[in-house]
């Protein structure tokens, strides 16, 4: 199937923004990105955008192949498989042992013991076990699957403004339950709302409803301002939550970070009109 060339660099784009999130460049060893406003903080809060576009461009390229309310779930089974998959193969490939050197002195029997407390150990939250694997990053493939599955049921039964309806409230609960936990309307909890649908939902169920909308609007000219709107908001609810409360600086998602996603996917979506996922 055709490459849409726009796409692939803000993919490109969105994986360089991961890589930053995950290796902080410029964190100094005294400080770190999440208590100290510095090169490494900005960087890390400014590549903020790049998971959600990709929750956003899964949406908007399965919504796609939807050629009427009917085929949603058939159309979620094949990814649902596929997601599934790699995230049990990696979970499983996680679980192996990374310190092999501490087994040299052992035999087959210390080494199968060592695997089986590494498995002891990760069972004992299964929640996390269930939403993230057996590595912390995996969280974005059952963040995924989650939305996916609850689209394409909402989609089947035609209840479309549900599934919006559901999106907000769930990105609502997973911002007072993280970001503005601390605040007046927070929740304390010890689950970790980062995890399950609570922000994948609204990302992929917005890219959905970009698919089903007029070809005639121009995404990117809408795309631009909503980008800097939203970074905007995205970097003063950082600076005032974390000036007001205390709260760490590397935050995943605050309710700038909405705008400031989707504007970036709007600009990469411009004029998409087929799907190569």
């Amino acid at each position: 199937m055709e490459r849409i060339e726009r796409v692939d660099a803000f993919r490109v784009l969105a994986i360089i923004a991961v890589i930053i999130i995950h290796t902080q460049p410029f964190e100094h060893q005294d400080f770190s990105s999440d208590e100290h406003l510095g090169v490494a903080a900005i960087l890390n809060q400014a590549s903020r955008f790049a998971v959600p576009v990709f929750f956003a461009m899964s949406g908007y390229f399965w919504g796609s192949k939807i050629t009427e309310s009917s085929s949603a779930l058939t159309q979620c089974l094949r990814p649902s498989r596929r997601i599934l998959l790699t995230f049990f193969a990696w979970s499983v490939i996680y679980l192996a042992p990374t310190d092999l050197s501490a087994y040299q002195s052992t035999d087959l029997t210390g080494l199968i013991k060592g695997i089986y407390w590494r498995i002891l150990g990760f069972t004992s939250n299964p929640m996390a076990l269930l939403l993230q694997g057996s590595k912390n990053h995996l969280w974005f493939l059952a963040s995924l699957l989650c939305s996916l599955v609850i689209t394409a049921f909402l989609i089947r039964i035609e209840l479309p403004r549900l599934l919006a309806i559901l999106s907000i409230a769930l990105f609502v609960t997973g911002l007072i339950g993280k970001a503005y936990a601390d605040t007046s309307i927070g929740i304390k909890s010890d689950f970790n709302f980062r995890n399950g649908p609570f922000f994948s939902l609204i990302f992929f169920a917005s890219g959905y409803f970009l698919q089903r909308s007029p070809r005639k609007i121009e995404f990117f000219s809408m795309g631009l301002p909503l980008t800097l709107f939203g970074a905007s908001l995205h970097f003063a609810e950082v600076a005032y939550l974390h000036e007001a409360t205390q709260a760490r600086i590397g935050q995943d998602y605050v309710a700038g970070t909405y705008f400031f996603g989707m504007g970036v996917a709007l600009m990469a979506l411009n004029n998409a009109s087929t799907s190569n996922l």
